[in-house]
């Protein structure tokens, strides 16, 4: 998923990192690549998601 993310896309991936890093508390780092129109995404569909986590 190279491509750059539109503002919905960061913003929508921020807030996933948000929810996982106050699951995983132990966690040192937490990176997540959401790909989803906005609207599909506020509609359960999304196109992808690439995730990584350190710690």
């Amino acid at each position: 998923m190279p491509e750059e993310s539109g503002f919905g896309e960061k913003a929508l991936s921020q807030v996933v990192e948000m929810g996982l890093s106050s699951q995983l508390e132990t966690a040192e780092e937490i990176n997540v690549d959401v790909k989803a129109d906005l609207l599909q995404a506020m509609q359960g569909q999304i196109n992808g998601v690439r995730s990584r986590v350190k710690g």
